[in-house]
Parts: C-alpha cells; sequence; structure tokens
C-alpha cells in the first residue's frame, strides 16, 4: 500500500490507483469543499453520516470541522478495508460495510469501482460485487444516535433510495444535506423534488462538482 499526507492524515491506497487521482479527491472535499456550501456546512459538535465514505477523505473532513461524530458506509470490500486503515486514529468515527439502500438486510448487487474513484455504491448494471443493505433509519435506532445534523451521500446510483431509508431521521432532525447528483440522469429533478414534497427542503445550489445541497424550507 502506498500513502498521501493531507491535513496532517496519512491516506493509504492501493498500488493500482492513481496518485494524482486521490489528490484530485482530496483537492474536490477539503479545498473546494464540494460537500458544502455558505450557510450549509458541518458545524461544532455535529454527528454527520458519510454515505459512500471511500477511503475515508469526507469522514476525515468532518472530523477537521469539529463534528463529534461520523457514521460512514462503505460496501466496496476494497475500499472499506482502506477506510479502516484512514479512519483508525480517531475513535469518532465509526464506519460500516454496508450499502446504504431504502430496506436494510438485502443482498444487494454492485460494481466495484478503483478506489481512486471518491464514492462506491450500487451499481446493477455489470455488477461484480454484493454487500447487505442497511438504512440510515435502522442504524440510528441501532445505536441509539440522538441527533444527527448532516447527511452526505455520494453513493452511485443509489442517492434517492438511501434518501428513502432516512425519512424518520429527516423528519426528526431536518440534517442539512449534501447529495451527489451526477449519477442517473433524473436525479436533477427526482431528488429535489422527492425532498421537497416529502420534507420541505429547498435546493441551496448545485455546484459544478454536481453535488445538491439541501436544507429545510425557512418559514
Amino acid at each position: 500500500m502506498k500513502f498521501l499526507t493531507f491535513e496532517n492524515y496519512k491516506i493509504y491506497y492501493t498500488e493500482q490507483d492513481l496518485e494524482w487521482k486521490i489528490k484530485q479527491v482530496y483537492e474536490e472535499i477539503f479545498v473546494r469543499k464540494c460537500y458544502e456550501t455558505t450557510g450549509v456546512e458541518i458545524g461544532s459538535g455535529d454527528v454527520v453520516i458519510d454515505g459512500g465514505a471511500h477511503l475515508g477523505m469526507f469522514s476525515l473532513y468532518a472530523i477537521s470541522k469539529g463534528a463529534r461524530k461520523v457514521i460512514a458506509f462503505e460496501p466496496d470490500l476494497t475500499n472499506f478495508r482502506l477506510l479502516a486503515e484512514n479512519t483508525i486514529i480517531d475513535l469518532r468515527i465509526l464506519i460500516y460495510f454496508r450499502a446504504l439502500w431504502s430496506v436494510p438486510g438485502k443482498m444487494l448487487n454492485f460494481r466495484s469501482i478503483p478506489t481512486d474513484s471518491p464514492s462506491s455504491g450500487v451499481v446493477i448494471t455489470g455488477a461484480n460485487a454484493q454487500a447487505y443493505s442497511e438504512t440510515i433509519d435502522n442504524l440510528v435506532d441501532k445505536i441509539s444516535i440522538d441527533q444527527v445534523d448532516f447527511i452526505k451521500l455520494d453513493v452511485e446510483c443509489s442517492e434517492l433510495q438511501a434518501l428513502k431509508g432516512a425519512k424518520n431521521t429527516i423528519l426528526k432532525y431536518n440534517p442539512k444535506l449534501a447529495i451527489a447528483l451526477y449519477h442517473q440522469p433524473n436525479d436533477y429533478i427526482d431528488i429535489p423534488n422527492y425532498l421537497s414534497n416529502e420534507f420541505d427542503y429547498e435546493q441551496v445550489i448545485v455546484n459544478p462538482d454536481k453535488v445538491g445541497i439541501y436544507r429545510k424550507r425557512e418559514k
């Protein structure tokens, strides 16, 4: 395994990965802050959910912003092992080898993608791997979380399903949301419509990285 050092964190990656791609992921998360925008940011003491945790870069970023707990989900086994290596230094990061979905306990087929991509998730076409599903609602109940302040989802085509599995959590805690919109052609329409109709959320911005930022609509 190789590693690069960012923000005093060692990020391990495999021999097959491209160094410039890992640096690009760092640039997206730490420099361009692609999962935040002004007024919709991770704050000190926040509980953060990292869906599609990849190598753990966003989880570590959330800790650097003052998050008191990060719950990270990663269904790709190679990525998960690297995630464990990269986050073992911080007990505030809890990691789960699961694919976020609308129902828990289902065996899902997905395409394992290289670790130089910043996300992973359920992609039926060309599936070459499997993982059990989990929902945010189920996990929040299971480990008795008392707040959820920020949810990031970059889970390769399963963003809408993952949101459906977080319905109770969103209704109860009104977390800020950062959702990747570039995996499915209709996500630009379907995801904001779902969030508006189900939770009265507004779309604050869709940034150049094709991430939609959402929050509860102010009355």
